[in-house]
């Protein structure tokens, strides 16, 4: 699945969101601890289960959350559970091939979580697939924005073997077991993004514990 939402914030709402982060992103890094043990990922990008942006961007008037409610596929639900994160890649930075659903998968395993079901596993057999989920058993999707940067430093996009350009404010929805990777950007701008997981089911509920094990960060939003 791939779902694209041009406009999703205006140009100045990313220019806000942008000068946020990076006015912010020292702070970040300095007083917020990395507790997944990683070396794929660095800077920001590295405090993705730790700290959650979308309290301070709603301070700043941009109600992201909310605003999900009106695209697909998050309109059918009442309630979402979101970790959002940014990222910075400078010249000759970018993200390597990754999906989310590994990284949830990690999250459990880290914290001895055992999901409800057969949603993020068990859709594999001797290496083949023999359950192919549906969007309604799919618990999270992922979501990214492109804020700033030069938008020739796009995603790529295991699904269509290729890269989509960055267009500034689109909102990108994809399955959370998609490969993706942001390409090397190579101009001296930094490239700023807003990554999400989006969960439509409550985490806690589906690994039956503690919200605060399973999602320390989760910025809950409700439809009115």
């Amino acid at each position: 699945m791939f779902l694209e939402y041009p406009d999703f914030l205006t140009e100045q709402e990313c220019e806000d969101i942008a000068e946020l982060v990076l006015d912010r992103e020292e702070w970040v890094l300095k007083n917020i601890p990395t507790t997944v043990e990683t070396t794929t990922y660095q800077g920001l990008t590295s405090k993705f289960y730790d700290f959650n942006w979308l309290p301070w961007i709603y301070d700043a008037g941009i109600d992201i959350g909310k605003r999900l409610f009106s695209v697909m596929p998050f309109a059918f639900h009442e309630t979402l559970w979101i970790a959002s994160w940014c990222n910075v890649s400078r010249q000759g930075e970018g993200l390597p091939m990754h999906n989310h659903e590994s990284t949830v998968e990690f999250l459990a395993h880290k914290n001895n979580l055992t999901p409800k079901g057969d949603i993020l596993e068990s859709r594999y057999e001797n290496g083949q697939i023999i359950h192919e989920i549906s969007p309604e058993e799919q618990p999270l999707y992922v979501g990214h924005i492109f804020l700033s940067g030069r938008t020739e430093t796009g995603t790529y996009y295991e699904e269509f073997k290729k890269v989509i350009p960055s267009s500034k404010g689109c909102l990108h929805v994809i399955d959370a077991k998609h490969d993706h990777k942001v390409v090397l950007n190579t101009y001296k701008e930094p490239r700023i993004t807003l990554a999400m997981d989006i969960w439509h089911v409550d985490p806690a509920e589906h690994y039956e514990d503690d919200i605060e094990t399973v999602m320390p960060k989760a910025y809950v939003v409700h439809q009115d």
